[in-house]
């Protein structure tokens, strides 16, 4: 079926140059905007570097509780608090 040289093609595949980029400037977009969120919010801004603390932080910046950061982990149901947390 598949020989040795297509599954290793498969294994070691890279992304080109410049979508690394582009995926790397948006995620410093991404960093930069909620660093600045956070400081107006009276919040630290290096909470935005920490995945769950930062998740928590959010939480309390939109005033709910800190146990739904474990909502997030649950399929189906995290596109839904995702959703109530985008709109607030």
């Amino acid at each position: 079926m598949f020989g040795l040289t297509y599954m290793y093609e498969l294994v070691n595949h890279r992304l080109p140059n410049w979508l690394l980029i582009m995926l790397s400037l948006i995620l410093l977009l991404l960093i930069i905007s909620f660093w600045i969120l956070y400081t107006k919010a009276d919040k630290p801004g290096w909470a935005v570097i920490i995945p769950f603390y930062g998740f928590i932080v959010l939480m309390e910046i939109i005033g709910r509780p800190w146990w739904w950061v474990f909502l997030m982990i649950i399929p189906f149901a995290n596109v839904v608090f995702i959703i109530i947390i985008l709109n607030q």
